[in-house]
């Protein structure tokens, strides 16, 4: 059965054979009509004003039933006029409006990649930081060169492939993985203080409404909560930015939660994989004339090549090379094995070379006399490479801070550094094979860092808008050691330090299956 879809808005309309979503009625999941707004003394642009009449916001829903009803319509005008009917945006019968168990309006999901991220985000940056809006109130065209040393400072984690560039002179060549990371991440700390307050708040209720449907497990209060963000959000566009900024990426804002409930979240249905293939199928063709020829063979070769790979030798130089060919950028060598899934990364570092005297006190009050004492610096996780502060190869990346299990809450720190070690016997008379003291126990060596819940950057009202975003203090206020068993290890947070005297700021992700 063909349970969902999801494509771009210009593709949707062809989808569901309805009129484009800058028509009358070219919203795909509500009647709401819409009106146009003058931009220009020639120019003007379609516009869905939030309707405050209405619980939801918008339109009267559109189900399957009543658009199979608007599509008859459409088909019959046509039938006997010989011409083109829309009826409230639909245009005639699609094909899929037949396929068994579909539902042509709620298994058609919304894209965030283009609805959100280039649309909404994009269309916000450009009102802040576009020269042509610096007469407006909710201009900082002339701080883009303190958002910009703000932004540079930020030393994202790995998992963010793509390192923060400066918003004076690459805005334009921003993708939409930027855009992501710019509102999920950095635009709390980047924008702090230099956004008026208003719109700064105003912001917040975007991040934490995104940040909730991303995530990987959505309540019932989580999808309510997000629900009634994104209308306060819609309501007050109209306020701050114009009228005219009420656009339809703008609109579907407000059936975002009932496409979550319906489809589950917002990583679960985009675009954003399906553009990474749009990479792959341009490397198979390498002219204009009969590219679809060409891409037919190179998909032909494709199939054909892992089949021809089976006859190989395992460590002959024909399969060494095939590897080699085959395999997709820079792979990590994994080390020794410690448990199931987590691997050392590296050599280790003999202790009497370094200066690590200031770990053994937590060790010892923790596990006593300890021997045959070795740190390491990187280990894999989960498929997840975590660096620690010892690990100096890499500059520009964090990728030790990390989110941890501290008992039954969790905590946040900074990895120093990864140790292993054999813990001295407690009764060496009894001591077998089998005892403890023969098993060498792998641990991570945690800076502890702790909530500053005394700073507030934001009121009390909104502080629930952005619980994503943590406030901490800078490392010379707080210092504790902890030790940390790997596999209590979570996942790795973004560390936002953006050169700010008053505080720092810290980020988790809000899934572990979406990938930068």
């Amino acid at each position: 059965m063909l349970l969902s879809s999801v494509f771009d808005s210009p593709a949707r309309c062809l989808f569901q054979n309805f009129i484009q979503f800058n028509g009358y009625y070219g919203c795909p999941f509500c009647l709401a009509k819409g009106q146009s707004v003058k931009t220009s003394v020639t120019g003007s642009t379609q516009t869905y004003p939030f309707m405050v009449d209405s619980d939801t916001g918008h339109g009267e829903p559109r189900t399957h039933q009543s658009t199979m009803q608007f599509a008859k319509e459409a088909h019959d005008i046509m039938v006997k006029t010989g011409g083109k009917k829309v009826v409230y945006g639909v245009k005639g019968y699609s094909c899929f409006c037949f396929v068994q168990k579909f539902d042509i309006i709620r298994s058609v999901a919304i894209d965030y990649m283009h609805g959100v991220m280039l649309g909404v985000v994009k269309m916000c940056t450009k009102l802040w930081f576009d020269s042509k809006f610096r007469t407006k109130p909710f201009s900082i065209f002339k701080k883009v060169k303190d958002v910009d040393r703000r932004l540079v400072n930020i030393t994202p984690p790995n998992s963010i492939s793509r390192p923060p560039r400066p918003i004076s002179t690459h805005i334009k060549f921003w993708k939409a993985s930027e855009y992501r990371s710019f509102l999920l991440f950095y635009a709390v700390p980047c924008l702090w203080g230099i956004l008026p307050d208003e719109y700064f708040k105003h912001l917040l209720l975007l991040v934490r409404a995104v940040f909730l449907l991303l995530s990987e497990s959505i309540s019932v209060v989580d999808l309510k909560t997000a629900n009634s963000l994104l209308k306060l959000y819609c309501l007050n566009i109209g306020k701050l930015y114009g009228e005219r900024y009420y656009t339809s990426n703008m609109h579907s804002l407000l059936h975002y939660t009932d496409k979550v409930a319906d489809l589950g979240p917002l990583w679960a249905n985009s675009c954003f994989p399906f553009e990474d293939f749009n990479g792959d199928i341009s490397k198979l063709f390498h002219g204009t004339r009969g590219v679809e020829m060409q891409v037919l063979a190179a998909v032909a070769i494709n199939q054909k090549i892992p089949l021809l790979a089976q006859r190989l030798f395992p460590g002959s130089q024909e399969h060494a090379f095939y590897q080699k060919m085959t395999s997709r950028g820079r792979k990590i060598k994994l080390g020794t094995e410690i448990q199931e899934g987590i691997y050392i990364v590296g050599s280790f570092t003999d202790p009497n070379t370094c200066n690590y005297e200031e770990y053994f006190p937590v060790l010892f009050k923790q596990f006593g006399n300890i021997r045959h004492v070795k740190y390491f610096k990187r280990v894999s996780i989960r498929g997840n490479v975590f660096h620690s502060k010892s690990y100096m190869a890499v500059k520009k990346r964090n990728s030790y801070t990390v989110l941890y299990r501290n008992n039954e809450s969790n905590e946040c720190g900074l990895i120093c550094t990864y140790v292993t070690f054999i813990q001295q016997c407690q009764k060496p008379s009894y001591c077998s094979a089998k005892c403890f003291c023969k098993v060498p126990l792998y641990f991570a060596i945690v800076e502890q860092l702790k909530k500053n819940f005394a700073f507030q950057f934001i009121d009390k009202a909104n502080d629930e808008s952005t619980s994503n975003i943590h406030v901490t203090p800078f490392l010379k206020d707080y210092r504790k050691l902890v030790v940390v068993p790997l596999t209590d290890v979570i996942q790795k947070c973004v560390w936002l330090d953006v050169g700010l005297e008053e505080a720092n700021f810290l980020s988790v992700f809000p899934n572990n299956y979406e990938k930068d």
